[in-house]
């Protein structure tokens, strides 16, 4: 989470705008790619606040010799990426570095949808074993982080699909380099 002071220097050494700094605070913000004078990228991680999964905003900004990413909330993605760069990562230019962080935030979207559906499984069976439980409160829970994680995963999913057009980045080539790099 940047402090006001961080967000000032990077606004006045980047050239960023501060609107555009500030919009990947914002958790009310949608998946995107804004291309400009410097591509701005907005996604929805997977996060834990509180033991609690939830979405947060991911703002990564790519222009000629950098990548910026700003965020409030831990992304373990990024955190392992940070002290763990696989080097095959950093040697195939910046848009392959960002495709391979976004696919990793998607593939835990998976994991946790599927975590998800098989909590509302246990919860089914106990209904029909009759164990008394308040499982209206569970279920409705459970169902509505499914729905919020689908379409958060729709809209990152866009993403992913503008960044393959926009950079040339080959379908055919990311599964096998997607495999080494671990989900966080």
């Amino acid at each position: 989470n940047p402090t006001k002071t961080e967000l000032i220097q990077l606004h006045k050494s980047l050239k960023i705008p501060m609107s555009d700094l500030l919009i990947a605070l914002d958790d009310a913000e949608r998946a995107r790619v804004e291309p400009g004078n410097y591509t701005m990228i907005i996604f929805r991680p997977a996060v834990f606040i509180k033991n609690q999964i939830s979405t947060s905003t991911l703002g990564i900004f790519v222009k000629d010799n950098f990548v910026l990413c700003i965020h409030k909330d831990d992304i373990r993605t990024l955190s392992f990426l940070k002290t763990n760069p696989p080097k095959f990562m950093l040697n195939n230019g910046k848009s392959f570095f960002i495709y391979i962080i976004i696919s990793r935030m998607i593939k835990r979207y998976d994991e946790i949808l599927d975590q998800t559906e098989h909590q509302i499984d246990a919860i089914e069976e106990d209904i029909l074993n009759k164990i008394e439980k308040n499982y209206m409160r569970e279920t409705f829970s459970l169902k509505k982080t499914l729905i919020y994680f689908r379409k958060a995963l729709r809209n990152n999913t866009d993403v992913i699909k503008s960044l393959s057009k926009r950079y040339g980045i080959s379908n055919k080539v990311i599964p096998s380099i997607l495999a080494t790099v671990p989900v966080f």
